[in-house]
């Protein structure tokens, strides 16, 4: 796991680092501290944790941009003082993991909480991190039955043995962010489907059977992989 932190007060770094290293060296996992000097959102960095103080020239859309880039799963902690504490809590649009009081006494403790929340948070049970009006979901991927593009609109749809997020990413972002996870599959420009839940498909009509779900999302192209991949995942 990676920590930046963008912030020009060199006693807040060195009591943020100073912190990460009491959490993350005593539970023997492995994580690396970067002081960044400018903005870089790091979209590669699956695993990466954000400390940022909000109040610097172009912070805020910063942090705007790496969330409308599609990445809503990167926790973001935001250390401010107590004056502009007050502001940020009227006026943040739930764009942040969390705000802290650098000037607070109880800061070391409630930073320690938010770390072992982001701990928590990577290393539970693979899933997928959804950021939904506001709120941030984490769907297991055994969960998920399928995703698909909306009509007319740049929002995907995710579809799950209990519940539909409505996202604003693309089927290609999708693909991406779950291409090392074997049992997704994109069996249309539109549509990606977990093998682990598909319970029927009937070639003959191109249609994919979940349990209280159908779709008709097949594309010939990729019908003779499916074949293989489904035989393979229920045989």
């Amino acid at each position: 796991m990676n920590f930046y932190i963008y912030e020009q007060d060199k006693h807040t770094i060195f009591y943020c680092k100073e912190i990460i290293n009491k959490v993350f060296f005593s539970r023997n996992l492995s994580y690396q501290v970067f002081e960044e000097k400018e903005f870089h959102p790091h979209l590669d960095d699956k695993n990466k944790v954000i400390l940022i103080d909000p109040t610097m020239d172009n912070a805020e859309t910063f942090i705007k941009e790496l969330r409308e880039s599609g990445d809503y799963h990167t926790p973001i902690i935001c250390l401010l003082s107590e004056k502009d504490m007050l502001y940020y809590i009227e006026h943040n649009c739930s764009l942040w993991f969390s705000t802290l009081c650098i000037k607070n006494k109880e800061f070391e403790e409630q930073l320690k909480i938010r770390l072992l929340h982001i701990i928590q948070f990577f290393c539970t049970q693979p899933s997928l991190s959804l950021y939904q009006e506001g709120e941030l979901f984490k769907v297991p991927y055994q969960d998920i039955l399928y995703i698909e593009k909306e009509l007319h609109s740049n929002q995907c749809l995710v579809v799950t043995l209990h519940n539909r997020f409505s996202i604003r990413s693309s089927v290609k972002k999708m693909e991406d962010d779950l291409k090392d996870v074997s049992f997704f599959f994109k069996c249309h420009q539109s549509c990606i489907i977990n093998l682990q839940n598909v319970i029927r498909i009937d070639f003959s009509s191109n249609k994919i059977y979940f349990e209280n779900e159908a779709l008709s999302l097949l594309s010939r192209s990729k019908r003779k992989e499916l074949k293989m991949k489904y035989k393979l995942y229920h045989s």
